[in-house]
């Protein structure tokens, strides 16, 4: 969730792209990486965090804010 709230804050609150998201990605294990944001915003969506928007399959996915989304606590462990 920090960093789809700083992702919010850099765009000013527009809807992100999950492609454009993914494609920053540099991590040694890519694919791995993506398949878990994937479930995390699976998971916030079904909590009323985030709300995803796919027009056809296998296409971008559109991610926003929730009216929950300001109202979750992360804490770090």
């Amino acid at each position: 969730n920090n960093v789809l709230a700083d992702a919010f804050i850099e765009s000013e609150g527009m809807a992100l792209s999950y492609d454009a998201m993914v494609a920053r990605t540099a991590a040694k294990h890519k694919r791995r990486v993506v398949a878990g944001c994937f479930q995390e915003l699976l998971f916030l969506t079904t909590h009323g965090v985030t709300q995803l928007v796919q027009g056809e399959a296998y296409s971008d996915i559109i991610i926003s804010k929730a009216e929950g989304f300001d109202s979750i606590s992360i804490s770090a462990t």
